[in-house]
Order: structure tokens, then C-alpha cells, then sequence
């Protein structure tokens, strides 16, 4: 593998051991042990595994604003790294209906451009799509005073975490191109431009 790549290995099972083991309340332990019905995440980003880590440590403090507003962050995030790593493979001259500013700005806020741009480069899905569009919402009523903010129960910040974990798995998830065998992780598709971006072997 190069060196420049690191896997990244969820570390949410240490983390659950960790919270059972140690002086935590009994209500994030339960919110830990919630959390362990999230699949395990497997990357090469140790970037995008960390982030989500500190997201679900979040979660499980009770910092409900904090997890609502670092996952919403998060997304957009993703949505950037996409954009700005991806559009070179794609010329513009050959998708006239993406929007100019996705080939010219070094960032972006506008959510709605940047998925319409995913999409047309076939990078993500309806569903996916509207993932991130859920994820939106969220990041409105967060950041946008809202006095009914205090008012998320437990369950929707769960609901909420597993949004974006879901978002990160399946863009991102080892799985898409490798298998395990033996404690050796091997190829099981077909290389092209998004692999050698995010997962050089």
C-alpha cells in the first residue's frame, strides 16, 4: 500500500469498551452501547474515520447541539472534498448542466449545486441524494435559531449520527473495492479515477 494512505480502522468498538469500562453515567453507556448498532467503518481517510469518531463521542456526552451541528458540518464537508477533488475528471464542456461555479470556486455552501453536480458525474444516487438533503434539513434548524432546538429526543440525534455514517460508508467504505482474506485486504473491483483518489493500494 502507499505510504501516503493510511487505512483508517473505526475505532468505535475501543470506544465502547472504553465508556463500559470506565466512570461514565449510566445514560452514555447506554447511548454507547446505541451507537454499537452502527456498522463498522473501514477507510482510507483517516481524515473522514476521525471526524465521525469525535461526532459519535459527541453523541455520547449528551452534547446533543455538538452532534447535530458536526455531523451537518461534516456533510458539507464531504460534499466539498468531493466537488474539488472530483470536477477535473469531469469537463465542463461535457456536463453543460453543472453549474459554472463548481469548476471555478475553491469552496462552496450551496448544497443544492453540489449534489446537482454529483449526480450528473454519476457519483452518487437518488437515495444518497437524498441523504444528504435530510442531512440539510438538519443543518438549517441547527444553525438557523430555531427555540424548538432542545427538543430533540435521544433517538433523533441516534437517527441523525446514523445518517451521516451512512453517507461516510457508502462513499467510502473499504468495501466498495476490497474484501478481506486472510488478514490481507484484496481487490475486488475494478480500478478507476475514484479509486486511485480514495483508495490507492
Amino acid at each position: 500500500m502507499n505510504k501516503q494512505y493510511l487505512i483508517y480502522l473505526d475505532s468505535l468498538p475501543k470506544l465502547i469498551n472504553f465508556v463500559e469500562s470506565s466512570n461514565y453515567d449510566d445514560k452514555q453507556k447506554i447511548r454507547c452501547q446505541k451507537l454499537n448498532t452502527i456498522p463498522p467503518i473501514i477507510a482510507f481517510d483517516k481524515e473522514i474515520g476521525g471526524i465521525l469518531s469525535e461526532i459519535r463521542l459527541t453523541y455520547i456526552y449528551g452534547c446533543f447541539y455538538c452532534s447535530i451541528l458536526g455531523a451537518s458540518a461534516f456533510g458539507e464537508r464531504i460534499l466539498n472534498k468531493l466537488i474539488l477533488d472530483l470536477r477535473s475528471y469531469y469537463p465542463q464542456n461535457k456536463y453543460l448542466q453543472v453549474k459554472e461555479s463548481i469548476y471555478r470556486c475553491s469552496s462552496f455552501t450551496n448544497w443544492k449545486i453540489m449534489l446537482d453536480a454529483l449526480i450528473e458525474w454519476n457519483i452518487i444516487d437518488d437515495t444518497l441524494r437524498a441523504n444528504f438533503e435530510s442531512l440539510s434539513d438538519e443543518r438549517h434548524r441547527c444553525v438557523h435559531y430555531n427555540d424548538r432546538l432542545l427538543e430533540y429526543t435521544d433517538e433523533q440525534i441516534l437517527n441523525i449520527i446514523k445518517l451521516i455514517s451512512g453517507i461516510v460508508i457508502s462513499l467510502f467504505a473499504m468495501s466498495k473495492y476490497c474484501k478481506l482474506e486472510n488478514g490481507k485486504y484484496i481487490v475486488n473491483k475494478p480500478k478507476d479515477f475514484f479509486y486511485d483518489i480514495y483508495y490507492k493500494l
